[in-house]
């Protein structure tokens, strides 16, 4: 009889912990109207002790996904001893069936979907901090993360909406090289609007998808 209630109480708390929104390790938001898969929320463990928690959003490169990217960055590792919760979204395919943001007029819209990439996630964002139970978000401490094509992405939505983004991360990736015309920017801020914050960025000098020192993307024909 003890034996039966023991596995009964521990069967009822582990219940309790992942079925418990506030208690659960990981969440998903299927927020999309434009065919994104369901985004990835890691929350602390501790999430439900305090409010105004800082914001990562974690964003993947072309061909790359959710389970792909936290593997990259190992970011989940680190949230219940720094101290934050990861968002990581992920994109949709085009039609080769490879996963891309449509971050910029650079990369990676190859086949001029149009798709709405940036719009998609500041309405993650915004969902995110209106959440009934997830929304104990510190509104001036959303961290952008982007590898390569989330790089991309990540600088545009810096430019885009910096009242939203207190600071962003590149790795492999650069700022929009292309005006809203398709040329290359040779001269200008490609950033007009944008407003000071901090930035970290990582970039290999034998980087040869992204290089260095920089190249041109030739949009595929569709």
């Amino acid at each position: 009889m003890k034996t039966i209630k023991t596995y009964f109480l521990l069967s009822t708390l582990i219940f309790i912990t992942f079925s418990h929104p506030l208690l659960a390790k990981v969440a998903d938001l299927d927020i999309s109207t434009q065919g994104h898969p369901p985004a990835r929320l890691d929350l602390p463990k501790n999430f439900a002790d305090k409010k105004d928690w800082p914001l990562i959003i974690n964003i993947h490169g072309y061909k790359g996904n959710i389970g792909l990217q936290r593997i990259l960055t190992r970011l989940g590792l680190h949230k219940n001893k720094i101290g934050f919760v990861m968002l990581t979204p992920q994109a949709t395919k085009d039609p080769a069936h490879d996963t891309f943001w449509n971050a910029s007029n650079f990369c990676c819209d190859f086949y001029r979907s149009g798709i709405d990439d940036r719009a998609y996630i500041k309405s993650l964002i915004e969902h995110l901090l209106s959440h009934p139970i997830y929304g104990r978000i510190d509104p001036k401490r959303i961290y952008l993360f982007g590898h390569s094509n989330g790089a991309f992405l990540a600088y545009s939505l810096a430019c885009q909406i910096p009242e939203l983004i207190a600071g962003v991360a590149g790795y492999a990736g650069t700022m929009d090289l292309r005006d809203e015309d398709g040329n290359l920017i040779s001269e200008g801020d490609p950033c007009p609007n944008g407003i000071p914050m901090p930035v970290f960025h990582i970039h290999g000098t034998a980087d040869k998808t992204i290089a260095f020192q920089g190249h041109d993307n030739v949009p595929k024909t569709p």
